[in-house]
Formats: C-alpha cells, structure tokens, sequence
C-alpha cells in the first residue's frame, strides 16, 4: 500500500499550520496596533505630531531585541521555554491592549506610551 498524501485543504486546515497562522497573527498584531492605528487615534484625539512621532521611540525594543532576548531566555517559566513566554506574553498584551484602549489620549499620553 502507498501512503496516501493528504488534500490541499487538509494540509492547509491541518493542526500544525493552523498553529502557526494564529502565532503569526499574534505576533504581528501588537506591532500592527504600535506602528499603524496609535498615531491615528492620537491624531484624531487631538494630540500633537510632535508627540506622536516620540511614539516612533516605543519601537526600539523591539529594534535591540537581538541583545536581551538571550537574558530573557534564562528564565524559566512553566510549560516550558516557548509555551511559558507566549502565554505570558499574551496576557500581557491583551491587559495592555485593554488598559491602553480605555484611556484618554489626551490627559493619559505618557500612560499609552508606556
């Protein structure tokens, strides 16, 4: 008997991709939310474009990620070095999207920047 090689769509539905097409998502949606739809609701907020243009400052973490991303892999959390940190990674980020979504611009500025 030959193996038979799955669909198309079964290899498109299938666990592993649908894995990986939701950690791609969640992934990319913070920075998506940091870099795109921040300046607009600042600026339709009535903040100043000098202010939203210190937001650009945000993202150099993520530019130095290459120097502490290797302090951050020493600790250990449970379920494991990858599961550990996406789990809390993300519960980070809703909180933060969450909190960050419910303020007001203008009178809380240096709380969304943080």
């Amino acid at each position: 008997m030959t193996p038979t090689t799955p669909s198309f769509w079964q290899q498109v539905l299938g666990k592993r991709m649908l894995i990986c097409v939701f950690t791609g998502l969640a992934s990319g949606m913070p920075l998506y939310l940091l870099y795109h739809l921040v300046p607009l609701w600042l600026r339709d907020s009535g903040v100043s474009l000098a202010e939203i243009g210190l937001f650009a400052l945000v993202g150099l973490p993520y530019s130095w990620k290459v120097l502490w991303a290797p302090l951050i892999d020493r600790f250990k959390l449970p379920l494991g070095l990858r599961r550990g940190w996406m789990l809390f990674t993300q519960m980070g980020l809703i909180l933060s999207i969450g909190v960050m979504g419910s303020l007001d611009p203008i009178a809380n500025l240096s709380w969304i920047a943080v």
